[in-house]
């Protein structure tokens, strides 16, 4: 296994540990996004963070044909959003954004992830906690209470 950050193997049983800490946290976060995909809200959506950077696939693909973005997805809850270059060309790959989500989306959970992705995906959780309110209140008739 190549560590992108070193070849330092406390560096990497610290980064479990820092995952092992937060792991209740994303399963609480997980489940609201899953009761908020039960109660009809932005099931037909994909929410959309930044472009996240995987060296060891862009290695494998010279051309970086595929790319990730972190994502939830409310029937799903969160984890990454894999993209083909030539078939889902994206305006701006560092916006925060809402899509419709299509069959041929492919959407992997958090909990598939190694534990390198993970913890990426773990930096951008309150992001996307808040992303998900603004886009709750944008999509909802009942603004004003949220």
């Amino acid at each position: 296994m190549k560590l992108p950050f070193s070849d330092d193997w406390s560096q990497y049983f610290r980064l479990l540990h820092a995952i092992e800490q937060k792991d209740d946290l994303v399963n609480r976060a997980d489940l609201q996004f899953k009761i908020a995909g039960s109660l009809g809200l932005l099931t037909d959506k994909v929410l959309l963070g930044p472009q996240i950077d995987m060296a060891s696939i862009h290695e494998r693909d010279p051309n970086n044909l595929v790319y990730f973005r972190s994502s939830i997805v409310t029937t799903q809850g969160i984890g990454l959003v894999g993209f083909l270059t030539p078939i889902d060309p994206q305006e701006n790959l560092d916006a925060w954004t809402v899509i419709p989500l299509k069959p041929g989306i492919l959407f992997v959970p958090y909990t598939e992830w190694p534990a390198t992705v993970q913890f990426r995906i773990l930096q951008r959780l309150v992001p996307h906690i808040r992303h998900l309110t603004r886009a709750i209140r944008e999509a909802s008739p009942f603004c004003d209470f949220l």
